[in-house]
């Protein structure tokens, strides 16, 4: 299975980039391999064929926002087929991860490696568009604790241009000054098993939401976004991040509030549909914070030890299990097949 061989491959890479002193050759190395294992992808993600269909205006007219259609009309215009396309697609992600990178000062290597064991790279071959606006944001969070807001709304607009939800980070300017304890922390955590066990979203939008809208509004009783981090689990992470934020000038600190703040959102809304999408801005943020946790805080406390081994290994399962399910039955088509499989 390729994500497996990436995950080793990347590994090995990573021991080699100790032992030289140009580090920017396997740096390089990573990009190209991604961009190619992003690009030369078939049918690989639930939305992959509509992109494609839409690519080619087999749909007739359709478009996304601006900056995404301009980009595939560039390409169209170009005639260039649809995986020349993903390989741009895939190199706009993975240079944005690299700057990310550069940007924290931890190896991008652990970047890369955490947004594949994480599963953002499963979600990157359905959430295409998104996933992009997510690395425009994630790079533009430099500007937050540099205090630059032209900068930053700028980011945040051209990361909106790919997807219209990007423009919900417009606030996050102005919440950098909360200090997320972990007394409030342990706040949003009880209000939202409250809310989550009790049901209340859902009761709401039996009196206030119109029947037709039923379906995009609350849900079952489940937190259960792809690949499936659960509500324990994302209790868990905010507890233990909650331990380390009290350095709001930390470039860090955007990180780790937006996944505190989005992951409670999910929590309080019992994974609505609409919430869940604007969520999955906080299941990206966690990638680089995974080595902050352990790198840049230097870890003195045994039990902080323990539970972020915990931590790790509970992503180990959730990588295992969502193989497994590839494997198995693959309902979010997730197999791995390229243009070179299609061609036989």
């Amino acid at each position: 299975m390729i994500y497996i061989f990436l995950l080793f491959g990347i590994g090995i890479l990573s021991l080699i980039k100790k032992k030289i002193k140009q580090k920017i050759v396997i740096d390089t190395a990573i990009i190209v391999i991604m961009v190619i294992v992003y690009g030369i992808r078939y049918n690989v993600g639930r939305d992959y064929l509509s992109y494609e269909i839409i690519y080619k205006n087999e749909y007739g007219w359709y478009n996304y926002e601006f900056l995404y259609t301009l980009s595939t009309n560039f390409f169209k215009f170009l005639n260039a087929p649809f995986w020349v396309f993903n390989v741009f697609l895939g190199f706009i992600i993975f240079y944005l991860m690299y700057l990310i990178s550069k940007d924290l000062n931890i190896g991008y290597e652990k970047i890369v490696l955490y947004f594949i064991l994480t599963g953002q790279l499963f979600v990157s071959f359905n959430l295409v568009r998104q996933t992009i606006a997510a690395m425009i944001i994630m790079f533009a969070f430099r500007y937050i604790t540099r205090k630059n807001i032209i900068k930053y709304a700028i980011g945040v607009i051209i990361a909106s241009l790919f997807h219209t939800s990007a423009i919900i980070f417009i606030p996050l300017y102005f919440l950098k000054n909360i200090n997320l304890n972990i007394r409030r922390v342990v706040t949003l955590v009880i209000l939202g098993i409250m809310l989550y066990f009790f049901n209340i979203i859902s009761l709401i939008n039996y009196f206030f939401v119109p029947d037709k809208y039923m379906s995009l509004l609350g849900s079952i009783l489940d937190y259960n976004p792809n690949p499936g981090i659960g509500a324990l689990f994302y209790i868990s992470i905010a507890l233990i991040l909650s331990l380390k934020t009290g350095q709001k000038d930390s470039d860090y600190y955007p990180f780790i509030i937006t996944y505190i703040l989005f992951n409670s959102l999910l929590l309080f809304t019992l994974s609505s549909f609409v919430v869940s999408r604007l969520t999955m801005y906080g299941h990206m943020a966690i990638v680089p914070v995974i080595p902050y946790l352990f790198i840049k805080l230097k870890i003195e406390n045994n039990l902080f030890k323990i539970a972020y081994i915990i931590f790790l290994l509970a992503y180990f399962i959730l990588f295992a299990s969502t193989i497994i399910d590839i494997f198995s039955v693959d309902t979010n088509n997730l197999m791995y097949r390229t243009i070179f499989d299609n061609s036989l």
